[in-house]
């Protein structure tokens, strides 16, 4: 078997061509992904892709049917060689990695994933990205993928200042403020309000290479850009990038991950037909939330008559002001009253509000699943025992809900 690399960039990349890996066995050529410079000479037998909705589909596709074959993501085998289609965690659709077999020699195709696949476990040769790749990777050969981050123990903090004296943190976080700082972090205070419109002042200005990490109000993703661009002028660099923290802020980029362990769930756009789409579903129950927020206040989030939608959205866009990313209706599942609680997850490791607590099964997955250095998992039990997800968020406007002040500044000191 001859394996060649064609490219190993990722799309965007502006110094090599996306990554492509050429099989050849025998009188069989597989292709793999690829792109334009990164594209097989000759005839092939196969082209398969590991995303068939993903952007660079359009150019595989005109590659592919250039040389009379239509790219899929498919399992195939022929010739003395097995190529079995395999899912990975990624996206928020279905996407693949490829198992490639030819006697006892075992290789692994799976450019992107959140979570190591399991069926990639024993392989003599993988071909993974590991920039993205947040711990350790180890294989039959004692060869490493290292870990891209993790959050150093001794952190700057970057909370909101207050409205009124700007030179203080806001109220609502005075007392963790006063916490950490006593406990050795370095504390820092940023106008929130100005981050809507680009990067806002920081003060004071950070130590050369300070990890920071906000903690404060809910931003969107363009604010949040703004924060990291603020960050950055100041001197330091986000813990968390603009990319991880939409990883668990936004419900669609979560769910795929853990959707064996929450309750089912649907996206749809404001400009749906809301009702038919809800009538269809035929669930009992529906509870309706954008991407990021539920309506706590009016007629509440649960709908009993797809009907009732439109009254939910039109209170949300009143509310909140608008809808943010789009529509999420979950299936409502019955849980135990007063069992929800909160943990946090901190470089890997997960928390509970009490030391010495058992960590839930599902904040465990979720710990090795979910690409974000820091993050929370709230978790309630179901009637029938169960563990259930009820919502992960950015672990950096996740508010401290049945945690004490001094539970959750320790969690920092065992970082390291």
């Amino acid at each position: 078997m001859r394996l060649t690399l064609l490219g190993v960039g990722a799309m965007n990349s502006p110094r090599y061509a996306p990554a492509g890996l050429l099989v050849e066995h025998r009188w069989r050529r597989v292709m793999f992904d690829g792109w334009p410079g990164a594209e097989p000479g000759g005839k092939l037998d196969a082209w398969l892709v590991t995303d068939e909705r993903g952007e660079l589909m359009g150019e595989i596709r005109r590659l592919a049917r250039a040389k009379g074959i239509e790219p899929a993501a498919k399992t195939c085998s022929s010739g003395g060689i097995t190529i079995k289609r395999r899912r990975v965690v990624h996206t928020s659709h279905e996407t693949f990695g490829y198992l490639i077999e030819a006697g006892s020699v075992k290789i692994v195709w799976a450019p992107e994933f959140f979570e190591f696949p399991p069926w990639a476990a024993g392989a003599d040769l993988m071909f993974a990205e590991a920039a993205g790749w947040n711990r350790p990777i180890r294989f039959r050969r004692n060869v490493y993928l290292l870990p891209k981050f993790s959050i150093r123990a001794m952190i700057s903090l970057l909370y909101p200042q207050s409205v009124l004296e700007p030179r203080t943190p806001d109220e609502m976080f005075r007392e963790e403020t006063e916490s950490m700082a006593a406990a050795g972090h370095s504390i820092h205070l940023i106008d929130t309000e100005a981050l809507d419109s680009g990067p806002s002042r920081i003060r004071p200005p950070f130590d050369p290479g300070a990890s920071a990490v906000y903690r404060g109000w809910m931003l969107t993703h363009g604010e949040y850009v703004n924060l990291a661009a603020s960050v950055e002028r100041a001197g330091g660099s986000c813990g968390a990038s603009p990319e991880e923290y939409v990883a668990t802020h936004y419900l669609p980029n979560w769910y795929a991950v853990v959707k064996d362990y929450t309750p089912e769930t649907v996206f749809l756009d404001t400009g749906a037909d809301l009702v038919s789409e809800l009538k269809m579903l035929g669930w009992g129950r529906f509870f309706v939330k954008d991407h990021v927020k539920s309506l706590k206040t009016s007629v509440g989030s649960i709908v009993e008559d797809p009907e009732q939608i439109e009254i939910v959205v039109s209170e949300m866009e009143k509310y909140r002001g608008f809808i943010e990313g789009g529509l999420c209706v979950r299936r409502v599942e019955d849980f135990i009253a007063g069992s929800e609680r909160r943990y946090f997850v901190l470089n890997r490791t997960p928390y509970a509000a009490e030391p010495g607590v058992a960590i839930p099964e599902p904040v465990t997955y979720c710990a090795q699943a979910i690409a974000s250095p820091f993050f929370s998992v709230d978790v309630a039990r179901r009637i029938d025992g169960v563990d259930r997800i009820v919502e992960i968020g950015d672990g950096q406007v996740s508010d401290l809900a049945g945690w004490s002040v001094e539970r959750f500044v320790s969690i920092w000191r065992e970082v390291g």
